[in-house]
Formats: structure tokens, sequence, C-alpha cells
């Protein structure tokens, strides 16, 4: 991708220097084709000032928009910079060819004012992206008319401060400038202005599952998720795998895995804590739409595919049936396999963790608890099944607890008289996370693609939010 700075104001050849400067002190710009389109009488001033063989310096032939043709073509544009209005004006032309325009941002010289007009307004707040500063000062007169001090003048939005040495950041503006496109092209960065970023808005499902290992090892998880890593790439980008080891007394090391993956530990051997588990595996999912699963089941790739173009599952709860692989038939879903709303799930506490410590009836419990704050339950269709795995050694890679209600039935009974005599919001301790844990391991796959092109979804929306009022 490419950062274009077009450079043809030769009234201020001293911040032109300046900002020259700077992209050459930008290291950390220098791995996109970063390139400085100059006319014929600014050529000079600028290749003094450029000595990294990362920046090409290019002379506009024709017209400017001829030029970025060519760039674009070369190299797709992603972020365009000028120094004065009237390259800004071209460039707002320019970039509204475009499905997916690139960023612009103006830097402001000098303090000019600026009158408040609505042509103003879409100018330099509607159609530009950032307003750009190098001098402190001038940053100041445009602050005076954004607090009103100046009711005839135009505010500008989106400032950005190049000279730091005032506050407490103290960067060079070189550094500032590093960090303002990488802010704009790169969600996932480590840079020394504010450290390391990462985004996570591409993960479309989470994938959340526990287990409990006092046997010999862990081979009945690693095996599951080396099945995993040979999905699709483009499946596998969208997922994130989140493990919780629920205080397994067994030594393991973690094996590298090509997944998103988030592999977390709790720090206390709870007997049965189910509950906490997942409420930890959730707390740390990067989605909206969630399947919570125990390790003895298993999804096949079709299943995973199908749910990343799911929209938001909103107050539904869904139970996935299951395939027995030998003659096609299917039967019904596990009571402990859902697919649901990370939203849903922490609005009405999670899982009862006063459950922890025994066996059952915390999977129960929690579907009723769910009805009855209106949440309704369906089964996904036959197409987007599970199935148990056949794979397990329950003698070497699994636990050996006994599985005995005594302990949980009264808990269960209590709660469902609550629920019955004092209303729907009865019925949980709410306790939640009440145990010490840490994050183990964390991997995440590359992902560089640009979203698609999807400005009608305000439209969609409005008219979900219609449809829902209508239908009560």
């Amino acid at each position: 991708m490419s950062i274009c700075f077009v450079a043809t104001d030769h009234q201020h050849l001293e911040a032109l220097s300046t900002i020259c400067s700077a992209f050459d002190e930008a290291t950390a710009l220098h791995k996109f084709n970063v390139r400085i389109l100059v006319d014929s009488s600014t050529r000079e001033a600028v290749s003094q000032n450029i000595q990294h063989p990362a920046i090409e310096v290019i002379t506009i032939t024709n017209t400017l928009s001829d030029t970025l043709n060519i760039t674009h073509q070369q190299s797709r544009i992603r972020c365009l910079l000028c120094m004065d209005e009237s390259t800004q004006q071209q460039l707002i032309s320019y970039k509204q060819r475009f499905d997916i325009p690139p960023y612009l941002v103006r830097f402001h010289i000098k303090a000019i004012e600026i009158a408040k007009t609505e042509a103003n307004r879409k100018l330099h707040n509607e159609n530009t992206d950032i307003n750009a500063f190098i001098d402190f000062e001038v940053k100041q007169f445009y602050d005076h008319v954004y607090y009103g001090k100046r009711d005839s003048l135009q505010h500008l939005d989106n400032p950005c401060l190049l000279e730091q040495s005032h506050t407490d950041n103290a960067c060079t503006v070189g550094r500032m400038l590093e960090h303002l496109i990488l802010a704009l092209l790169s969600p996932s960065r480590d840079h020394e202005v504010r450290g390391k970023r990462q985004s996570f808005s591409h993960i479309k499902l989470s994938y959340i599952t526990h287990f409990y290992c006092n046997q010999n090892n862990i081979d009945s998880v690693v095996e599951l998720f080396r099945r995993y890593e040979r999905y699709d790439p483009q499946v596998l980008q969208q997922i994130h795998f989140v493990i919780v080891d629920d205080g397994s007394p067994v030594e393991y090391d973690i094996p590298d895995f090509n997944l998103n993956l988030s592999w977390l530990k709790i720090k206390q051997d709870i007997r049965w804590n189910q509950a906490g588990a997942r409420n930890l595996g959730a707390l740390n999912a990067k989605s909206t739409n969630m399947i919570i699963s125990d390790l003895d089941h298993e999804f096949p790739e079709s299943t995973l595919r199908a749910l990343l173009s799911k929209p938001r599952v909103g107050n539904k709860l869904y139970k996935f049936r299951r395939k027995n692989l030998t003659d096609n038939s299917f039967y019904k879903g596990h009571p402990n396999i859902f697919l649901l709303s990370r939203g849903v799930f922490f609005e009405h506490f999670g899982l009862d963790e006063e459950f922890a410590g025994a066996y059952g009836a915390e999977d129960f419990r929690f579907v009723k608890y769910l009805k009855a704050q209106g949440i309704n339950h369906y089964h996904l269709p036959r197409s987007l099944y599970c199935f148990e795995r056949e794979d397990i050694d329950r003698d070497k890679s699994y636990h050996s607890l006994i599985r005995d209600l005594s302990f949980n039935t009264p808990i269960d009974a209590r709660k469902k008289f609550e629920m019955q005599y004092f209303g729907h919001d009865n019925g949980h301790s709410r306790m939640n996370l009440n145990f010490d844990w840490e994050l183990l391991k964390e991997n995440w796959l590359t992902c560089n693609d640009t979203p698609p092109a999807d400005t009608s979804w305000s439209k969609r929306w409005l008219l979900r939010q219609l449809k829902s009022l209508l239908c009560g």
C-alpha cells in the first residue's frame, strides 16, 4: 500500500522541509510505499531532505489526478497528505471515486481565519480525516475557535499536533508522524508512541472450550486443535479459539498452533468448575457470537464456515443437533453446547459459580435462567451440526472425577424455588470469576485484509429496528 504526500505548496518551504525530514526519520513507515509527489519547482528542495531509499520522490506530470492514478495502479493508495487548501480540494475530488477511499490528512502551517460556512465545514471536517499541526501555537489558535471564543470562524475537527515537546509524550515530529499514519493504517501495531495495539474486529466467531486433565497428558486437547488447524485458512482467520485449563494438576507444554488462540489456566484446582471455566472463556472472547462447547465434541468446517456469516445472535440461544457419522442419523443436542451472544451472556451474569465444586446442574439451570429473562431457545438446522469425538482416551488423557448430583441437587432446587416465588431476577447467585487465572499462551494469525465496502449497513440496521418495533 502507498502513502502519498503531495508537496506543491511553495509558500511554506520550511514546513515542507520539516515534514520531509520527519518522513525520513519515520522508519516504521518505510514498510509502506512512501511517495512524495512534487512539481518541478519544489523537487530540489524536497530531495535535499530525503535520504532514505524507501521514500520515492515523483514529479507530477500532466495533472495531479493522472499521477495519482499511476501511483495507485502500482500500489494501492491508503493515505493522502497535503499542505494547502487547493491541493486538499483536488484530493477530496480524487478520493471520492473509491468505494473505500484513502484517508486525507491536511497540514495547517499557519493560523488562518477560516469563515464558518457549510462549504468549509465539509472541506475541513466532513471530507478531511485529520487536521494536522506542526506548531503548537497554530493548533492553539484553532482550539480557541473550537471552544467557542471565535464563533464566526470554522473550527477544525480531528486535530493532531506533531510537535509534542510541551507534553509528557515528548516524542519527535517523526515519531508522531509515524503514530498518526500507523494509527490510520495499522490497527495492529507495536510502536514507541503508546506501545502495542491490536485490533480483533475481524474475529466473527469465538469457540470456547475447557478441560480438566488429572491423568497422564493433554493429548485429547492437542489432537482436537491439530484437526482444526487443517481447516481453510480463510475460515480460521475469523475464529478465535479460547481454551481454558480448569486447574489441571498434570504438567504439560503448550504446542504451537496455527490458530487465533488464547490458552488460559485457572490457578486453583476447583473440582467441576465448569461454570467458572466457561465464564473465563467468555470474558476473553473477541466476538459477539460464541460457541461454548465441551471438549468431547467437534465441529466440522462446514458448520464453522456457515456460522461466520450468521448475523448477531441477539436474544436467542441455539443448540446444535449431533450427527452420528456412522449412519448419518441425527439425535438431540447436548444440553451443554450452545451458540449465544457474548453480550447476553454477561448481561445475565454467565453461568452460576455457586455450582462449582461438585458435579452437575449448572448447565440446565443456565438455560432455565436465560429463558426466564426472555431469551428465546432454538435448535440450529441439521446442516449446522456437531459430533461426538471417538479419539479421546478417557483412561490417559481425560479426568477421573465422579459424576454425582448429590451436592448440587439441593442448590438447584433452591434456585428453582427462588425463581418461581420471588421473580425471574432471582435464582442466580451472581458469583463470577471466583478464582485466580492466568494467560499461558496467545497466538494471532496475520490478517491484512481490509473488510469489503458496506455503506448501506445503516439502512439495513434502521429497517431491522423498525421491524422490531412493529413486531413488538
